[in-house]
């Protein structure tokens, strides 16, 4: 009865310390360059779903981030509950396609396991990147407390013209829909309609009309006249831009 309890209370306790030894959190926020979202593909400024190597298959009229450095910096967060918890060491794998980053298998680049705390702008040092190709990378870590992490999610990245030995790489012009803060009705048949803020931007307006013959006046401005109305003649130098 004594050795059956004791046996039970060895296996708790092991499954106790296998347990806590799997509560480091893997790695996230993976950023090539400084840049996180180079495995996105937007097209007119809009996000889309389009994976790098469908957007490499078909590039007209779509926009991505390029990575035109030849030795490209990868950076990593840290996540774990504990305080006063350091990075002891890491490893990163750097793939040709997603089945061998998938499998483990640094094809490209397999940093083996280096004793630093260094989590920020760590310079790749694999095989030759070609020019125009999509590669995979992902990180693993062991912490201070010899916690060692699962690897991060894989993170894509597109490659430019790999001519540089660094080119800063920047994200193209995005586009956000933006609805009016309020909107209100100065006088009959007339809409106010406020957005809060100053924006370059294009505005989109759908109208409903029975009458072909209808006519829609459109102002733009920046500034409101005492009446609440947009004033076509501020003191400051404002636009106000009529549309029929």
């Amino acid at each position: 009865m004594i050795y059956r309890q004791l046996t039970l209370l060895f296996i708790f306790a092991i499954l106790q310390i296998s347990a806590f030894s799997q509560k480091l959190a893997k790695p996230s926020e993976l950023r090539t360059d400084l840049v996180e979202f180079t495995d996105r593909v937007w097209k007119n400024g809009y996000s889309t779903s389009l994976t790098p190597e469908e957007y490499l298959q078909d590039t007209s009229g779509y926009q991505v981030v390029r990575i035109e450095s030849r030795f490209p910096a990868f950076s990593w967060i840290l996540n774990d509950d504990k305080k006063d918890i350091l990075q002891n060491s890491y490893q990163i794998l750097v793939s040709s396609n997603r089945e061998n980053i998938q499998s483990d298998r640094g094809d490209m680049w397999d940093s083996r396991n280096v004793a630093s705390s260094n989590s920020h702008s760590v310079l790749y040092r694999g095989k030759t990147l070609k020019p125009h190709k999509v590669y995979y990378w992902k990180v693993r870590m062991k912490t201070s407390d010899g916690d060692l992490s699962v690897y991060s999610d894989p993170k894509a990245f597109i490659t430019g013209s790999c001519s540089e030995n660094y080119t800063t790489p920047y994200y193209p012009l995005q586009k956000t829909r933006q609805v009016a803060s309020k909107i209100s009705l100065p006088s009959p048949g007339y809409y106010l309609a406020d957005f809060g803020k100053d924006a370059f931007g294009q505005l989109e307006i759908r109208l409903d009309s029975r009458n072909r013959a209808d006519t829609v006046t459109v102002e733009l401005g920046e500034a409101l006249n005492l009446s609440g109305f947009i004033n076509s003649k501020p003191v400051v130098l404002l636009d106000m831009l009529n549309i029929k």
